[in-house]
């Protein structure tokens, strides 16, 4: 049988763990708000080129204001449908292979674990006692856990491919920008 001091240190670190992952996760929707306001901003300049600039370099302009609106998109998306989310993280299968060292902090890593399997590594690995069993909390806690890893992983996959729409927009954009300082 396991002791009341073990029991509070799983439940401890569990709600630690908890604590780190909905860290990410303001982190990651902040780093999605970052980017609306940039592509915004950079759209409303490309969009002050359309008039006053050659065909050719129009062809640049719209280019630019399809990245950057396709960037808002991913990242209004990302922030605004957190059912749809969660219903994308739902689909992430746990894996079959188990890494033999895994960051239980880490919602990469822990994304795609199951509740049983992820609280057995995690007992095992933090030196709780082997015999140890889970009460139906630690459980909630853990599949909160697993749930806010998929969340994020989500979140950060839909910011990477914000952050490459918006650098393929600023190439577009500076393009414009040097024909129409050039007068072409």
């Amino acid at each position: 049988m396991h002791t009341k001091t073990n029991e509070v240190s799983v439940k401890q670190t569990l709600k630690y763990i908890l604590g780190i992952g909905l860290e990410n996760l303001k982190y990651a929707e902040g780093k999605h708000a970052i980017s609306i306001a940039l592509s915004s901003a950079i759209l409303v300049f490309v969009s002050g080129y359309l008039l006053n600039v050659s065909r050719l370099s129009t062809v640049f302009s719209l280019i630019s204001i399809v990245f950057f609106a396709i960037s808002i998109g991913f990242n209004v998306f990302a922030l605004m449908s957190r059912e749809t989310i969660i219903k994308q993280a739902k689909k992430i299968k746990p894996n079959k292979k188990i890494e033999s060292k895994i960051n239980f902090t880490y919602y990469e890593d822990i994304a795609h674990f199951d509740a049983g399997t992820y609280l057995t590594y995690l007992i095992d690995d933090y030196g709780f006692p082997k015999k140890y069993e889970v009460d139906a909390f630690e459980v909630d806690l853990a599949q909160q856990i697993l749930m806010n890893a998929k969340v994020i992983s989500i979140k950060f996959l839909y910011y990477n491919k914000s952050i490459k729409l918006i650098g393929a927009g600023i190439f577009f954009t500076l393009i414009m920008v040097i024909m129409a300082s050039l007068g072409l």
